[in-house]
């Protein structure tokens, strides 16, 4: 059996704090649940500029818990603090093309 590349995503990092992330099927339902968007859209609606900042922070504390991390949307907003605004939208970015990405052109 092959692994799955979209449950596990690069590191994310909050300047100093490095966090690991997953984004498996239940992460997936509780981010569409959460923003009441499927996927898709939230993605469209990343591209689209219409992403408000507090859904990214929403989008980053499903994936980081699903990482097996133990942390608080206050301190995701703490953590953001330390980082560029537009890196937020970055790693959100990063996460939504994983998780609606195919990775057909993956090298073994």
């Amino acid at each position: 059996m092959s692994e799955n590349p979209v449950r596990d995503l690069k590191p994310i990092k909050f300047g100093e704090k490095e966090y690991s992330a997953r984004l498996p099927v239940s992460a997936i339902k509780k981010i569409e649940s959460e923003l009441k968007t499927p996927l898709l859209k939230i993605a469209m609606k990343l591209q689209a500029t219409e992403l408000t900042l507090d859904e990214c922070i929403s989008i980053l504390k499903i994936v980081i818990v699903a990482g097996g991390n133990d942390i608080e949307k206050d301190e995701i907003e703490k953590a953001c603090n330390n980082i560029d605004y537009l890196q937020v939208y970055k790693l959100c970015a990063d996460i939504l093309t994983q998780g609606i990405g195919t990775d057909s052109e993956k090298k073994t």
